[in-house]
């Protein structure tokens, strides 16, 4: 069930995303707890992006100029903010970061060879050969009313023998993020890119408006894109 895009399913030949905004939840007793936690929390707004670059992302040229750019004006734009690109994108550096970040923003590849016996294995690309794995996020204590992860499967997981989904979503969500958006399946690379680069604005806002772009009205352009976690935080940017 965690990997079925239910925000898909047409009612009356509206995709149900079109008729509500829709977020999906490891559990209610989880989602309960995360906006207990989230009242009376002031944030900063700090945003942190990160966009690694090298030979083994096998991004376009021109796409991953499209995406360095986008996301230089958004740190122009955006104060405070932090931005890891190309080689400054490592494991290391986001993982100092991200405590500190409000909202977490990674546009890269995700390890689609998960451990079925190890879960938490499953990992980020990051510049200089390094991973970032599910495993490390867990041991960080993070404030973030969101995290995205623009990159193919990334919120694909395995389940555990207590049949809980572990992977990504869960990872973000224990470390204390209140909400983690990412994709369920591979995604098209002319789909990620004008998507990921304004998932700033409300999720269903975004999507609904890439399925009015000529072409992109198919699911299989945008369905994989799910939002896990508490679907009423905002961020202001």
């Amino acid at each position: 069930m965690y990997r079925i895009p239910l925000h898909a399913l047409k009612l009356n030949d509206q995709y149900l995303l079109v008729r509500n905004p829709v977020s999906y939840s490891l559990s209610l007793l989880s989602l309960v707890g995360l906006r207990a936690t989230r009242e009376g929390e002031a944030t900063s707004n700090e945003l942190l992006m990160a966009f690694p670059a090298g030979r083994r992302f096998h991004l376009d040229p021109v796409e991953q100029e499209r995406c360095e750019q986008a996301f230089r004006e958004l740190h122009q734009e955006h104060s405070p903010s932090t931005l890891l690109l190309g080689v400054h994108a490592t494991a290391q550096a986001c993982v100092q970061a991200m405590p500190e970040a409000d909202l977490i923003y990674f546009l890269s590849h995700a390890d689609a060879t998960i451990d079925p016996l190890d879960p938490l294995s499953a990992a980020f690309l990051m510049a200089d050969n390094g991973l970032l794995t599910a495993r490390r996020v867990t041991e960080l204590q993070l404030r973030a009313t969101t995290t995205i992860l623009a990159g193919c499967g990334s919120l694909q997981g395995r389940n555990s023998p207590t049949d809980d989904y572990l992977g990504f979503i869960n990872s973000f969500i224990l470390a204390g993020s209140q909400s983690v958006l990412g994709t369920l399946h591979t995604v098209l690379q002319e789909d990620i890119v004008p998507i990921s680069t304004n998932l700033l604005q409300l999720v269903r806002e975004t999507l609904t408006e890439y399925m009015r772009v000529p072409g992109r009205a198919e699911p299989k352009h945008w369905a994989s894109f799910a939002l896990y976690g508490d679907g009423s935080v905002t961020f202001d940017v």
